[in-house]
């Protein structure tokens, strides 16, 4: 099963809904603290949510640029930026004799 898949099934596709997902978990145990509930820590700090929001920033760039990146590169679909470089008879796949760059021949 590829990630695309694995990704819609959970309802994770869109950087969105991931970003908005880790910040209100991240938020909401910072509130219990807040009303004095200790989850995950007993001292509450209105910074956190400022850290929060850093942190999903982060996730987000690196999850839409690096991550996109590198998956990309081993997906099979993805276009090869060579191709675009390489001459059309040799991009067909079939085999090419090699031309020698010395024509003179020794032996």
């Amino acid at each position: 099963m590829s990630q695309q898949s694995y990704r819609s099934r959970a309802g994770l596709g869109d950087w969105r809904v991931k970003a908005m997902l880790v910040f209100g978990i991240a938020s909401s145990t910072e509130g219990m603290q807040a009303f004095g509930a200790p989850l995950l820590g007993r001292t509450f700090d209105p910074l956190d949510f400022v850290m929060f929001g850093g942190g999903v920033g982060l996730a987000v760039v690196v999850d839409q640029v690096l991550l996109s990146r590198l998956l990309r590169r081993g997906h099979p679909k993805a276009a090869d930026p060579c191709d675009a470089a390489r001459p059309k008879a040799l991009s067909d796949g079939l085999p090419r004799k090699r031309k020698d760059s010395n024509p003179q021949s020794f032996g």
